[in-house]
């Protein structure tokens, strides 16, 4: 199963945010920002003057893509948003949450995300030891792509997700989705941006009270 999907936030405000904060992300070269190998550095990865997504052990909650757009002048270390992995599996109705499931790993709340250069690493490495990513061309095209992993789901999911900017996209990141080959079946894996309140990105209904006092509900999505 592969599914991808391109996340876009925009925004052409950009101010010198240089700080300690920026000394302790990872620095790449004049494009790009990722770990470099055999350093202990945070994981994070993207655009040197564009969007950049990372994973704990950052700051924020475990099992979720940190979104970071410090071009939109927000500090470094300030999410804009986060990314849930929520696979479902075949015939359930139940969803997994990567945010919510207790870590058979380490046993805290969030399932444990690490990261590879390829889709070859399904077993867990040292937070402290992210991958670098791959820098190459893509029909014409410089590109930084890496691989985030988690830890399987109770319900069996196995699933990574394959991360990819592009140069000339400076506030777009590619997300596409995968199920390990040894994973239980899925119908369905969701992607899920968790964090619309921030962002004021969603609108809540209320309907009016019924007969038995029970008042119905429902979110939509602007």
């Amino acid at each position: 199963m592969t599914i991808s999907m391109i996340l876009l936030a925009l925004g052409c405000s950009k101010r010198d945010n240089t700080s300690q904060r920026e000394r302790r992300l990872p620095q790449g070269d004049e494009t790009w920002v990722f770990p470099k190998e055999g350093r202990s550095v945070q994981p994070a990865w993207g655009h040197k003057d564009g969007i950049r997504v990372g994973i704990a052990p950052l700051p924020g909650p475990r099992g979720v893509l940190h979104l970071y757009t410090p071009y939109l002048g927000k500090e470094l270390d300030k999410m804009l948003n986060f990314i849930a992995l929520e696979p479902i599996v075949a015939g359930s109705v139940e969803r997994s949450f990567s945010e919510f499931e207790m870590s058979k790993l380490d046993g805290v709340r969030g399932k444990r995300f690490w990261s590879s250069n390829d889709s070859l690493g399904l077993e867990p490495s040292p937070v402290d030891q992210p991958a670098p990513g791959i820098v190459a061309d893509i029909m014409g095209e410089e590109t930084l792509t890496v691989f985030i992993h988690s830890e399987p789901f109770e319900s069996g999911a196995k699933v990574y997700v394959r991360l990819r900017f592009f140069a000339n996209l400076l506030h777009e990141v590619e997300l596409t989705a995968y199920r390990q080959q040894d994973s239980a079946p899925l119908d369905y894996f969701i992607l899920t941006a968790t964090m619309g309140n921030y962002a004021r990105l969603r609108n809540l209904y209320l309907v009016s009270c019924q007969a038995s006092n029970n008042v119905q509900s429902g979110v939509s999505f602007a």
